[in-house]
């Protein structure tokens, strides 16, 4: 459910069937999710605020022994148009934050971090394409057997337009220390093909 009383505000909440299929087990319960949202201007140029927390009802196993009733976190994502041509508000550079958590003692990856720069339009002949970078941190829990505390991603595309909703994003992602268990860094090249209808 979303209300939106005034422009630019809305409140929103959900409540899901929880059903794991990455876990060993399966925990149960249910996911309660709430989230606030403020998008409005500054000096000519759109931002957006989100705040959110969750909260999830199953049986989690912990993991130093036992068991735990419930789990918690809470998320931020915001974003902001840091430049536009004059008359143009479609195109631009913009940036966005994203960070978010979970309790250490069920969750693998307990802290998340993320950022990185979109310019929509790069060039006014290809005013519908998109170029980014971005950089993710994951944060591992110390309480699990992981050989390092982190685990970093890279990452830079090009989207094309190519037809009336065809996309076509060729992108390029560095992990350093994936899964936090000693597997060596990894490049990673492909394409993604898109439609949006």
């Amino acid at each position: 459910v979303t209300v939106a009383p005034v422009k630019g505000l809305s409140f929103a909440g959900g409540i899901y069937n929880n059903h794991s299929t990455e876990l060993s087990y399966d925990p149960g319960g249910n996911l309660l999710i709430t989230e606030e949202a403020w998008a409005s201007r500054w000096r000519g140029r759109p931002y957006k605020l989100q705040l959110g927390a969750w909260r999830d009802t199953g049986k989690f196993e912990r993991f130093q022994g036992g068991t735990v009733h419930h789990a918690s976190g809470l998320y931020v994502v915001a974003s902001d148009k840091l430049w536009q041509p004059k008359g143009d508000s479609d195109r631009g550079v913009g940036m966005f934050f994203q960070y978010g958590s979970a309790p250490a003692s069920v969750a693998a990856l307990h802290h998340h971090v993320g950022a990185g720069v979109v310019w929509d339009g790069p060039w006014k002949a290809r005013s519908k394409d998109e170029m980014a970078v971005a950089f993710s941190d994951g944060l591992l829990t110390r309480r699990s057997n992981f050989r390092y505390g982190f685990e970093n991603e890279f990452e830079a595309y090009y989207q094309f337009q190519v037809g009336h909703g065809w996309t076509v994003q060729p992108d390029l992602e560095y992990y350093q220390h994936p899964n936090g268990d000693g597997q060596p860094n990894t490049l990673l090249g492909l394409v993604r093909v898109m439609y949006s209808f």
